[in-house]
């Protein structure tokens, strides 16, 4: 039998529990979905205008520790990316929402 997408969800943050208190964050969702394209800590201070640069890299942090995003350097810059724990977060997330 086919799992709903909220049993999906549900599973998932089971397994990796570490992800519960991002993806009950509005402002941490929005963070990981704006890393799904790569971007500088420059680029994601813009994109987050009303986010400050400290609470930024804050956030990036835990962002990193709980495996959700990576940092690289590209270019003599360092980019931040969602890995795919994260982009699956996000997919898991937006489906369990969506079939509410």
């Amino acid at each position: 039998m086919q799992k709903s997408a909220e049993e999906e969800f549900v599973a998932f943050v089971q397994k990796y529990p570490e992800c519960y208190a991002i993806a009950k964050s509005d402002l941490f969702m929005r963070i990981l979905r704006i890393v799904c394209v790569p971007k500088t800590t420059t680029e994601l201070v813009v994109a987050a205008s009303t986010i400050k640069e400290k609470d930024m890299l804050l956030m990036l942090l835990a962002l990193e520790s709980a495996g959700l995003c990576r940092r690289a350097t590209n270019y003599q810059k360092e980019v931040c990316l969602a890995t795919e724990k994260g982009k699956h977060l996000i997919e898991l997330f937006d489906a369990a929402r969506n079939s509410l």
